[in-house]
């Protein structure tokens, strides 16, 4: 008994066989395949939520942009100035924190929207 396994011994020092090696990439690969794929559901997941979070903004964007618009076309008094100018402060400081899940565009987009408004 000690002989034989002496021999299965010196077998697994010398290497594994070509069996155990497929059996070891196969698991492997089972393994990286498996991580790839909850890779791609968390990114998919977190794409949605930044497609959810730019759609959100865009809608609160586009509605402080109209109101805005709408009270520049009327008669203004210092103080309803001082409301528009806070109002486009919020729109710059929503627009900064939203840089992170914007395209580019949007950006571009939201930041011309408020030079507009600027000036």
């Amino acid at each position: 008994r000690r002989r034989w396994r002496w021999s299965i011994c010196m077998e697994d020092t010398n290497g594994p066989s070509d069996e155990r090696r497929t059996g070891f990439e196969a698991r492997q690969a089972a393994r990286e395949a498996t991580r790839r794929e909850r890779k791609l559901e968390h990114a998919e997941e977190e794409g949605e939520s930044r497609m959810e979070q730019a759609i959100a903004f865009l809608k609160e964007f586009r509605a402080i942009d109209q109101h805005v618009r709408t009270r520049l076309d009327q008669p203004l008094t210092p103080h309803h100035l001082n409301q528009l100018a806070t109002r486009v402060q919020q729109m710059r400081a929503m627009l900064q924190n939203a840089t992170a899940f914007l395209a580019q565009y949007d950006v571009r987009r939201s930041q011309k929207t408020l030079d507009e408004l600027q000036s």
